[in-house]
């Protein structure tokens, strides 16, 4: 059996990871008191667009070879202070290398050549667009190559084990962003990063997977669903323990810290939130520019918040050990110190159910992040940060659609001929389960993701029964039940009744099943 795909989320975090296996520098820092609070962006040309990455431009080195050997020696001293601010251990020494912004772009076109990450790239946008983060013409693809080739400050490869600073930057700023990405190294050598961040923390089982890459990956969705939260949210850890302790390097001298310099903080946070000075980023549909700042502005604020209750020790050595499990834990790091548990979000087994007319396309978590974004994108930030902090689960099964009634080509070859075309979101099927605090709270959600249907799909009619919508994709369903609101999206009529049942009346079909097993002995 094939592998099953990471969901959409997941992909995108694992795509990065190929490329550059932890990406650092994608802040701006400015601060009066330091040099080095000065701006981690490139000049910029007046029409906004980076000068050394306009087009047919040669890039410009700001870094010679020499002052990268003199800068190599400095990283030793900056590694000392990573080390004493973290109080993660220096095991042994790291490598250090210079590239050019070429060199990184190659990187990345290299890396989607690969036809596993094609797919996975692939996938993540349909499922994206299905949801209407992101428009149905963005090429997913091609901006993350331009995101990267803007944004890269410098990096630490997992690969390699190597730490990189980019020829272009400043050398007044090479010192502080290095402090981040030699955070990720020290962070490597405590966890062993790439298993740590794809499997989490004691998973031997995930750690000989990812060396045997001809081993069959997990295709068990509810395991699935698990999982891409916990990606997200460890990705935060790291990041934010990077971005504490690069705070804490521009602010040495001063003798301030990211907890005595709140002020510093709250405007680094409030220039990131903006996508300040960053034309691509700012390009970016709004799922993309808080999904990409979401683990250097949340990770930060969840780290500041472990070190302030806990200390040194359990922000950093102890949250490697055991780091929170979904994107609710980052945004509010209370519910992480108080050990608040969400139950396991559970789908019905869809492959039995689906049959023959359709088949699995992407399975993934919809957690306090996503509905906190959908909640801004269509019914706005006020109702957003209300609302979204009820969020206690949330679930998502893509299918394919392989019916061949829907097609004037009938039939098995139609299915097969369908296989071989690149999905769009007519073709995909969306169940989408979500949990809530209270029943109250579950209504509102379904009440305002039913307002949200005009502003997603190009034609809405309501049906005469009730929750249910025409659309130019085909009917919506959107119910809810208890604190539980279940989304269906593209399936047929009779199919959606189906799934509707096995998701809200399991124990009922259960006890009716057995009914009518006594009426007939």
């Amino acid at each position: 059996m094939k592998p099953a795909p990471p969901s959409h989320r997941t992909q995108v975090f694992i795509f990065l990871l190929a490329i550059l296996l932890v990406v650092g520098g994608t802040c701006s820092v400015q601060s009066q008191q330091t040099s080095e609070g000065s701006t981690f962006r490139q000049n910029r040309a007046k029409d906004g667009t980076p000068a050394e990455s306009r087009p047919g431009r040669k890039e410009k080195p700001q870094i010679s070879a020499k002052q990268a050997e003199e800068m190599f020696r400095k990283l030793d001293e900056v590694l000392e202070f990573v080390s004493d601010d973290s109080k993660l251990p220096i095991r042994h020494a790291i490598k250090k290398k210079l590239a050019s912004r070429d060199e990184v772009e190659e990187r990345a076109r290299q890396q989607q050549k690969d036809e596993e990450n094609a797919q996975r790239l692939q996938r993540s946008e349909v499922v994206l667009k299905k949801f209407r983060f992101v428009p149905q013409d963005f090429d997913l693809s091609a901006y993350m190559v331009r995101l990267l080739r803007e944004q890269v400050a410098g990096f630490y490869s997992l690969k390699d084990k190597t730490v990189y600073m980019m020829d272009w930057i400043p050398e007044e700023q090479q010192m502080a962003i290095m402090s981040h990405e030699l955070t990720h190294a020290l962070q490597d050598q405590m966890v062993d990063l790439k298993t740590w961040l794809e499997h989490g923390p004691h998973d031997e089982d995930g750690a000989a997977k990812a060396k045997n890459k001809s081993a069959e990956k997990t295709t068990d969705p509810d395991e699935e669903i698990s999982q891409d939260e916990a990606v997200m949210a460890r990705e935060a850890v790291t990041e934010g323990q990077g971005m504490v302790v690069m705070i804490d390097y521009v602010l040495r001298h001063s003798g301030k810290n990211n907890l005595t310099d709140p002020a510093f903080v709250a405007n680094l946070r409030a220039d990131m939130m903006a996508a300040s000075g960053s034309p691509v980023l700012n390009q970016a549909p709004l799922y993309l520019q808080e999904f990409l700042e979401f683990p250097y502005s949340y990770g930060l604020e969840f780290v500041r918040e472990l070190q302030l209750k806990g200390g040194k020790r359990l922000a950093y050595e102890d949250v490697l050990e055991h780091p929170p499990v979904n994107s609710r834990e980052i945004m509010e790091p209370q519910s992480y110190l108080n050990g608040e548990k969400q139950e396991p979000m559970h789908l019905p087994d869809m492959k039995k159910l689906l049959g023959k007319d359709y088949e699995r396309y992407d399975v993934g978590s919809v957690g306090e992040f996503d509905v906190s974004v959908l909640l801004e994108q269509f019914s706005g930030e006020k109702i957003s940060l209300k609302l979204a902090p009820e969020w206690r689960g949330g679930a998502y099964y893509a299918a394919r659609i392989l019916n061949a009634k829907q097609s004037p080509v009938a039939g098995d070859a139609k299915k097969e001929a369908q296989k071989n075309v690149e999905p769009n979101t007519s073709s995909i099927a969306l169940l989408y389960l979500s949990r809530w605090a209270t029943p109250d709270a579950a209504e509102r959600f379904a009440g305002e993701y039913a307002k949200g249907l005009a502003k997603r799909y190009k034609s809405v009619k309501a049906e005469a029964a009730e929750s249910r919508w025409i659309t130019d994709e085909g009917l919506v369903v959107i119910e809810t039940q208890g604190n539980q609101v279940l989304v269906l999206e593209s399936f047929d009529p009779a199919m959606a009744e189906k799934l509707r049942v096995a998701v809200f009346q399991p124990e009922a079909t259960r006890l009716n099943s057995d009914w009518w097993k006594q009426i007939l002995m």
